[in-house]
C-alpha cells in the first residue's frame, strides 16, 4: 500500500488545482475587485514559497539560491510574468463562461507547448503527438459544447486561449533552464515576478482597499489551494512518481474543477461534454502510459 502513496498524494495536489476556479466564482467578486484578488493571491502565493524555500531547502544543509546565476535567476523572474497572464486571463475569463469551459480552454496549453518547441528549438512534431494534438481539439470542442451552445461568449472564450497561451510559456521557460536551480527557488522566483508585474499592471485600480478583508480571505484560500498543497505533495513525493506520469496525473485537475464547479455552483455538464472531458483525458493518460512503458523497455 505504501508504494501508491506518493502517487496518491500527487494526485491530491493536481486535484486542489481545480479548486480555485470555483472559489472565484463563489467569491463574486467585479471586474476591478477580481484584479486585487490576483494581486492578495499572487502576494500570499509569495509568502508561501519564500516560507518553503527557507524551511525544505536550508534543510538539506545547503543554500540552493547558489545554484544558478544572475542572468538565471533574473530570466525566471521574467517568465513569471506568464505566470501573472494566466491567471490574470483565466479568472477574468470566469466572468463570461463556466467553470468547464475555462478549464478545457487552460487544457490547450498541451498542443500550444508543442507548437512553441517547434518554433523556438525547431522540434519537429511526431505523428503521436499530431494525433494528440487532433484528439484534444476533437474534445475540446465536444467539452465546451461550442457547436450547440450559441450563447457561448466569444469574450471568454478569447480569454480562456490568452490563459492556455500564457500557461504554454510558463510550462515552455520551466522546462527550458540551462542551469541546475532547486524546483521550490525556480517556482519562487517566476511568482515574484507575476507578483511584481501584478503590481504595475493592477496598482491603479479602483477602490483597491475596498472589500479588502473579504477579498484577502479569498485570495489567501485560492492561494493555499493553488500553491501551499500542490507544492507541499508535489515537492515531497513528485520525485518518488515515474516521470512520465506526470501529464497523466495533471489531467486530473480537470475532471477536478468540474466536480468542484458543480457542487460549489451548481454547473450542468450534459453528456456530450462528459465524452469531450473524457476524450482529452485519455488521450493524455495513453501518451504518459506509453512514455512509462518505453521508459521502463529501455531500462530493462
Amino acid at each position: 500500500m505504501k508504494k501508491y502513496v506518493p502517487f496518491l498524494m500527487v494526485c491530491v495536489g493536481s486535484i486542489s488545482y481545480g479548486i480555485p476556479a470555483s472559489l472565484v466564482k463563489l467569491s463574486e467578486l467585479e471586474k476591478n475587485q477580481l484584479n486585487i484578488l490576483i494581486m492578495v493571491m499572487l502576494l500570499f502565493s509569495s509568502i508561501i514559497l519564500t516560507l518553503f524555500s527557507n524551511l525544505f531547502e536550508r534543510k538539506k544543509g545547503y543554500d540552493s539560491r547558489l545554484e544558478a546565476s544572475k542572468k538565471s535567476k533574473m530570466t525566471f523572474f521574467v517568465s513569471g510574468f506568464s505566470i501573472f497572464g494566466t491567471n490574470y486571463f483565466y479568472m477574468n475569463s470566469l466572468s463570461y463562461i463556466s467553470v468547464s469551459v475555462a478549464a478545457v480552454l487552460l487544457m490547450q496549453s498541451i498542443w500550444i507547448t508543442s507548437l512553441l518547441h517547434f518554433f523556438f528549438k525547431k522540434e519537429r512534431p511526431t505523428k503521436s503527438l499530431i494525433i494528440q494534438t487532433l484528439l484534444i481539439l476533437i474534445g475540446t470542442i465536444l467539452a465546451t459544447n461550442i457547436i450547440q451552445d450559441h450563447k457561448l461568449s466569444f469574450t471568454g472564450i478569447l480569454l480562456g486561449i490568452a490563459s492556455a497561451i500564457c500557461y504554454s510559456f510558463t510550462l515552455y521557460f520551466t522546462g527550458n533552464s540551462s542551469e541546475k536551480i532547486s524546483p521550490i527557488n525556480k517556482a519562487k522566483l517566476m511568482i515574484y515576478g507575476a507578483f511584481s508585474l501584478s503590481l504595475i499592471a493592477l496598482i491603479n485600480t479602483n477602490n483597491i482597499f475596498q472589500n479588502i478583508f473579504y477579498i484577502s480571505f479569498f485570495g489567501g484560500v485560492i492561494a493555499i489551494f493553488s500553491v501551499f498543497i500542490p507544492l507541499l505533495s508535489f515537492t515531497l513525493f513528485m520525485p518518488k512518481v515515474s516521470g512520465g506520469l506526470g501529464p497523466l496525473i495533471s489531467s486530473f485537475e480537470l475532471p477536478s474543477a468540474i466536480f468542484f464547479s458543480y457542487v460549489l455552483l451548481g454547473e450542468e455538464v450534459d453528456i456530450l461534454q462528459i465524452i469531450g472531458i473524457l476524450i482529452i483525458i485519455f488521450t493524455i493518460s495513453y501518451s504518459s502510459i506509453n512514455t512509462v512503458v518505453r521508459s521502463e523497455k529501455a531500462m530493462s
